[in-house]
C-alpha cells in the first residue's frame, strides 16, 4: 500500500535514507562523501509535516519498504527510494 506519511513513520524513512547514502558511497564513492544519511531524524519528521512537501511510503505488512519525497520549486522534484 502506498500512503501519505505519518511522523510514525521517521524511523522507518530514516532507516532507508541511511541505507540509500551507504550504498551511494559504496558503489560511488568519488561522487558521494561517506555521511549517515541525506536528512536527520529532525529533518525526516519537518519533512512529513511540512505544507510545502509531499512524503510518500510504501508499506507491506505493517512495515515500510520505500518512500517518495516531492515539493514544488519551478518544476516538482521527487526522491524515490524502494
Amino acid at each position: 500500500m502506498i500512503r501519505k506519511a505519518i511522523t510514525n513513520d521517521k524511523k522507518d524513512i530514516y532507516r532507508l535514507l541511511k541505507q540509500i547514502a551507504k550504498l551511494h558511497h559504496n558503489l560511488y564513492p568519488d561522487h558521494f562523501e561517506e555521511v549517515d544519511s541525506k536528512y536527520d531524524l529532525k529533518e525526516v519528521e519537518q519533512l512529513i509535516n511540512s505544507p510545502d512537501k509531499l512524503v510518500l511510503v510504501y508499506e507491506k505488512d505493517h512495515q515500510v519498504f520505500g518512500y517518495l519525497i516531492g515539493w514544488m520549486k519551478r518544476v516538482f522534484s521527487l526522491m524515490i527510494y524502494v
